[in-house]
């Protein structure tokens, strides 16, 4: 179910940061199955005012975005963690840059995860279910098959 920006799913939804409109058609099928109230912000800006509102649960965070990128954006996520003292947020990067060194920068931004697009949908909820369930390695495995 998508959700506007309001306070009704604080801390119990996911976040996805996509500025394409197709590919966010698309996350909005994928994420279906997980039955969680999802938010899909369409620029980096947009994705830093609706982390800082919702305080979701997982981001998936595209790289290239409009007003601010995605590197950008999760060191803006990362400041307001530190700011109000939440619990680190896992984030997904999501995108076209499929080299071993574009996964490394986005690891070395903050982000938690990586998923190279066109992003499989079952990658995408085994992921998610993973960082949900509290088990990064079985989340970091369902990179490694891909």
């Amino acid at each position: 179910m998508l959700i506007g920006l309001d306070e009704t799913h604080t801390g119990g939804c996911i976040l996805a940061v996509e500025d394409n409109e197709i590919n966010r058609l698309v996350l909005e099928h994928t994420l279906l199955p997980l039955e969680m109230p999802v938010h899909i912000a369409q620029d980096g800006l947009k994705g830093i005012e609706a982390f800082r509102l919702l305080m979701p649960l997982v981001v998936l965070m595209d790289v290239s975005l409009p007003e601010k990128n995605g590197f950008e954006v999760t060191a803006a996520i990362r400041e307001i963690e530190a700011e109000t003292g939440i619990a680190r947020t896992p984030i997904i990067a999501m995108t076209a840059h499929a080299l071993k060194e574009d996964r490394q920068r986005c690891l070395d931004a903050g982000m938690d995860d990586y998923l190279a697009k066109p992003i499989s949908p079952d990658h995408v909820v085994a992921k998610i279910r993973a960082w949900l369930a509290g088990n990064a390695n079985s989340a970091l495995q369902v990179s490694n098959f891909r």
